[in-house]
């Protein structure tokens, strides 16, 4: 939550407000707390799998992909899809991703999960 990207987001759709609420302070006031509450810095070793759109303009592709080369950075398995046709429906236009996300996301669940 440290990331500008990312506070622009939560700027530009109005959220500033939920975020100051749940960690307590602005992020000029406090910016440790939202270094503390992001997952950048605060990650686990839970195999992770993460897919979106290039076009979303809720949630970054960019924090996906930083989040992907921190887990990578530390030996954590870790994959990324990244849709250049899609927005936040990562299925794109008229579902054309739509078999791609199944088999992928399968194939992770099955290689972890199973």
């Amino acid at each position: 939550m440290s990331d500008p990207l990312f506070r622009q987001y939560v700027q530009n759709n109005g959220l500033t407000w939920a975020l100051q609420a749940f960690l307590g302070a602005t992020y000029q006031d406090n910016p440790q707390v939202y270094q503390d509450a992001s997952p950048i810095y605060h990650y686990s070793d839970v195999p992770s799998f993460f897919i979106y759109g290039l076009q979303d303009n809720l949630v970054p592709y960019r924090q996906g992909v930083a989040m992907f080369d921190t887990l990578s950075a530390h030996g954590i398995d870790a994959d990324t899809t990244i849709f250049s046709n899609a927005g936040h429906s990562i299925y794109g236009p008229n579902n054309v991703n739509l078999d791609q996300v199944i088999t992928e996301s399968t194939a992770w669940i099955d290689q972890y999960l199973n």
